[in-house]
């Protein structure tokens, strides 16, 4: 199968990706609590996260805080509360509109507003890097730590020019065409994968300044992927956590891919992931590898296939120019008591005067 597309070659693609994002939101109000196992659960008790701290105690998200509470006896629990019997989630989103805007000041400061920027849905930052990866490395080249790091990665290829002479002198053409044939190709892809690393290198270490300054200034910490689209920027962020930036190229996809569990990687963690492995009894990514397209076909849907294929492969075939949405916002229809309970909030906030002038409704139609 190709394993990836002429495009993702030469884009460099960021993610930023909060470590344990409600936990963190909720401990860093209580400083004394920093370092210590915690979760954050709604109102019916399902644990929605779990910092890392808990999870060696076996704690995990399929669990409820009373279970939770049995495997760590010295387990912070923090409650997400209820607003008309739905969870109240205002201040995971003004945390991450505090993270959203120190990034956007981060790169405004540093003369990079050309760089996309797309958030998903509160605790995931993507940036495309590549027009500031080209500028860089047009800039600096020469003269810094780029440059060295071509020079060590392909100078032990250059052995192949005096070889290839000497071969021609010494032997004959035939010989010297052998050695050709032979290290040529390895010199050129070896040249190729060094432009590669050399991008995705200079992109990471702007991911890392980025980290850096939201944990200076927001006191949470965050986790950085860099690869050439953002499904696979996806997959690195998650190598080194936490608090810590990973790449993966292009040869180093198929490797770090077959590595994992199936439940392990972006796209297949829940609906998915669950029905793969329930229906084929199969853990592991290098498992899942084995089935072709009719075979995967038989027992699920066209784009669930698909979406399939595209994981395995490492393509992504979302919009290559990507654009801020925020938060979803989850809309319904509400029920007559609802109503009333959302009319009785409403009026302690309006003046005496007004209340005076608002229709009370008891029926709604």
């Amino acid at each position: 199968m190709e394993m990836r597309g002429d495009d993702d070659k030469e884009r460099v693609i960021g993610l930023i990706d909060m470590d344990c994002f409600e936990c963190q939101v909720y401990q860093r109000d209580k400083p004394k609590l920093k370092g210590s196992p915690c979760v954050v659960a709604n109102s019916k008790g399902r644990i929605v996260s779990v910092n890392y701290e808990a999870r060696p105690a076996g704690i995990s998200r399929s669990l409820n805080v009373s279970d939770a509470k049995k495997k760590c006896e010295n387990l912070t629990v923090f409650k997400i509360p209820d607003v008309l019997g739905k969870p109240d989630n205002s201040k995971l989103r003004h945390a991450s509109q505090e993270v959203l805007d120190i990034i956007k000041d981060y790169i405004g400061k540093n003369g990079r507003d050309q760089m996309v920027l797309e958030y998903s849905p509160t605790d995931e930052f993507y940036l495309d890097l590549t027009n500031h990866v080209d500028h860089e490395l047009q800039d600096r080249f020469k003269k810094t730590y780029y440059g060295m790091m071509a020079a060590s990665q392909i100078f032990p290829h250059l052995i192949a020019i005096p070889l290839f002479l000497y071969t021609l002198l010494q032997h004959s053409p035939f010989a010297a065409l052998f050695v050709c044939l032979l290290i040529m190709p390895r010199f050129l892809k070896e040249l190729k994968s060094t432009r590669e690393r050399m991008r995705l290198h200079c992109g990471a270490s702007l991911i890392r300044r980025v980290c850096n300054e939201i944990e200076s200034k927001s006191r949470m910490t965050a986790s950085g992927g860099v690869s050439g689209n953002k499904f696979r920027a996806k997959l690195a962020s998650s190598e080194n956590k936490p608090n810590g930036v990973a790449i993966i190229e292009g040869n180093d996809f198929n490797d770090i891919l077959s590595s994992k569990k199936i439940r392990d990687v972006p796209g297949l963690k829940s609906g998915l992931g669950e029905k793969v492995c329930s229906t084929w009894g199969i853990r592991d990514i290098q498992e899942l590898k084995k089935y072709s397209r009719d075979e995967l076909l038989r027992y699920l849907e066209d784009d669930e296939v698909e979406k399939i294929l595209n994981i395995l492969t490492g393509t992504d075939t979302s919009p290559k120019v990507a654009k801020e949405f925020s938060a979803a916002i989850h809309c319904r229809k509400l029920g007559d008591e609802e109503l009333l309970k959302l009319e009785s909030a409403l009026m302690n906030y309006l003046p005496k005067s007004s209340q005076n002038t608002l229709i009370k409704t008891t029926k709604f139609q």
